[in-house]
């Protein structure tokens, strides 16, 4: 083993005593568990077999499918009429689909030309009518926005994941719904990554915390401005907004501050 490392390190003696425990019990099957993966490249390298640690990890098939789909849904005519105009606006899912649906899976449904868009409710075993819903002055421009603004506006659903390409409303429907729930909440979070060009850390900006951090929620600061735009300059809502930054009810933080907190009661 001295042939293969020559520096005296922990690694390499925890290394060592794992060989060397091999070497003495030639009968038995002797690994060494460890995370470091540079100590999985050198054990490797000397011939000792070595794991990853598994405990910690979750099994893929432990977690369910949840990625799927926009579904367009045939069903009889009547049907859709009672889902978009019928007093509950929802209906049974084996009207719809042969198996029950997955948890939120959405739907969409062709009513004389008209789209219908309608999510599968577990609990209550329904699919129910997705409608046009406006949060803080932000209205959605398609249905795609439209499942986005339901899912963030529905308490029943605590993590909704939004991808999409720049500038199809992300940060601004998450936002609009933030706001139009914050009677809800002590305090609503805004945070991003700060990427940054050419390995700088955000250390190297002049000024304080908030100040090193312009920069980099300028994008979040835009969708504010968005939508205190949709009011008049000094109404309720316009105010309202300027108030909750000043108070920190509304909080913008770089995600690497976040990490370690604990956070409760708070829309992030």
């Amino acid at each position: 083993f001295a042939d293969l490392f020559k520096d005296d390190t922990q690694d390499h003696r925890i290394l060592s005593t794992a060989m060397w425990v091999r070497d003495t019990n030639p009968g038995r099957f002797v690994a060494l568990v460890t995370k470091d993966i540079n100590l999985r490249l050198k054990a490797k390298a000397a011939g000792m077999p070595a794991q990853d640690y598994l405990r910690d990890r979750v099994e893929d098939e432990t977690l369910a499918d949840l990625e799927h789909e926009v579904l367009f849904a045939e069903a009889d005519p009547q049907v859709i009429q009672q889902l978009a105009y019928g007093p509950e606006n929802c209906i049974p899912w084996k009207e719809v689909s042969a198996k029950e649906p997955r948890p939120n899976q959405l739907y969409k449904f062709d009513l004389g030309g008209a789209t219908v868009c309608a999510r599968y409710d577990a609990g209550l075993k329904q699919v129910r009518l997705v409608r046009t819903k406006e949060a803080y002055g932000i209205r959605p421009r398609n249905d795609e926005q439209r499942f986005a603004l339901d899912a963030c506006l529905n308490p029943d659903i605590p993590l909704v994941s939004l991808t999409g390409g720049a500038g199809t409303g992300k940060t601004l429907i998450a936002l609009a719904a933030a706001l139009e729930q914050e009677r809800h909440y002590e305090q609503i979070i805004l945070s991003r990554p700060t990427v940054v060009l050419g390995g700088q850390e955000i250390g190297f900006l002049p000024g304080d915390q908030k100040s090193k951090m312009s920069p980099y929620v300028q994008p979040l600061m835009d969708n504010l401005d968005v939508i205190k735009r949709g009011f008049k300059p000094g109404s309720k809502q316009a105010l309202k907004v300027e108030a909750m930054l000043k108070d920190e009810k509304l909080l913008i933080s770089p995600l690497a501050y976040i990490r370690g907190r604990s956070l409760g009661k708070v829309y992030f």
